[in-house]
């Protein structure tokens, strides 16, 4: 199937009209606001976590730290145990997540939803080396559940052109409801079973944000650089809707929220949102059922498309017994396409 590539709708001065941004969001399922934020700032966020990187070992010693030119020997994925433990040390600086509360974000997303603005405590950094992963198509709901009228702002920590791997979005997909998935390679380990023909993207420069519909279907593209791509994901939503508890825990990040806090020196954005009382729902995962089938399915005739889905499978599967295929697949996986090194 042909796609099509078409650039981001710039949303910038209409930035101030709630009903024009619903229009558009509701056309469009996706809202692009070039230079939103102030460089100065991510940029100081950004130093702090590639001096994690560096301490890592994952930046080239030969190249200027705000390069951030990535050592190959280094390169990991999630959930390898040499990746987790520096994201881990990144995910608690104090300074990233003061950046979901900041004042243009809130401003934009009391525009958008219902107020008061329910900011999700867990953000999600995403860290890519070059050659690592592309993020395969897929919806945000079935992972982040709750109302559908929850909304991403994806905000790239560097200036971000396509060879460093940038996220496509399908406009209007957002209309097609929940779509069925089947296993990939990469963050989540599904993508949409539906082929998608329309998509929109662009270089994204440090202070870009662009947001989207948790029904929206995006992607990322390959890192063909030689620098590490730094980015985050703010998710925000109404607080009269449901929420889904996943969202208001760290499960699945190996820490609680006193280990987050621990050094923290400000209390301001601790624990804010039991004191707004959240309708709290919970997981369904029947959204997943059909990726978890296939990928053990798969995983059964050694197929290595079943590696992601099987890593999570193993690692956050509430069925012990689920959880032991999981991984005695996973040691029978065939070294193809990259699996062994992932592993």
């Amino acid at each position: 199937m042909s796609t099509r590539l078409e650039p981001l709708r710039d949303s910038s001065a209409v930035l101030a009209d709630g009903d024009e941004l619903a229009r558009r969001m509701a056309a469009d399922g996706y809202l692009f606001f070039p230079r939103l934020l102030p460089r100065r700032q991510l940029a100081a966020v950004r130093r702090r976590l590639l001096g994690y990187a560096r301490d890592a070992g994952w930046l080239s010693p030969g190249a200027p730290l705000e390069e951030g030119v990535a050592e190959p020997s280094a390169f990991c994925v999630d959930p390898q145990p040499q990746y987790k433990a520096t994201h881990h040390r990144m995910y608690t600086l104090e300074a990233l997540h003061r950046l979901p509360h900041r004042r243009e974000l809130l401003e934009l997303f009391g525009r958008l939803v219902r107020p008061p603005v329910l900011v999700h405590p867990r953000p999600a950094l995403r860290v890519v080396f070059p050659g690592g992963f592309t993020t395969s198509a897929h919806q945000d709901f079935p992972f982040v559940q709750g109302t559908t009228d929850t909304f991403t702002a994806w905000i790239p920590l560097m200036d971000c052109p396509r060879s460093q791997g940038v996220l496509e979005l399908a406009p209007g997909s957002h209309t097609a409801g929940v779509l069925p998935v089947q296993p990939s390679l990469g963050p989540g380990g599904a993508e949409v079973v539906d082929g998608l023909s329309d998509w929109a993207s662009g270089d994204l420069r440090l202070g870009d944000v662009l947001v989207f519909h948790s029904l929206t279907v995006h992607r990322t593209t390959a890192n063909v650089s030689r620098r590490l791509r730094i980015s985050l994901d703010c998710r925000y939503q109404s607080i009269h809707e449901p929420v889904n508890s996943s969202s208001l825990t760290l499960s699945g990040l190996g820490m609680s929220w006193e280990d987050l806090y621990r050094d923290w020196r400000s209390s301001r954005h601790r624990y804010y949102w039991r004191a707004m009382g959240p309708r709290v729902e919970a997981f369904d995962p029947s959204y997943l059922e059909q990726r978890d089938r296939m990928a053990i399915e798969m995983g059964e005739r050694g197929d290595p498309r079943s590696l992601s889905a099987l890593q999570r499978l193993a690692a956050h599967d509430e069925d012990p017994e689920k959880r032991a295929l999981a991984r005695r697949l996973l040691d029978r996986l065939p070294d193809a396409a990259g699996v062994d090194h992932l592993r």
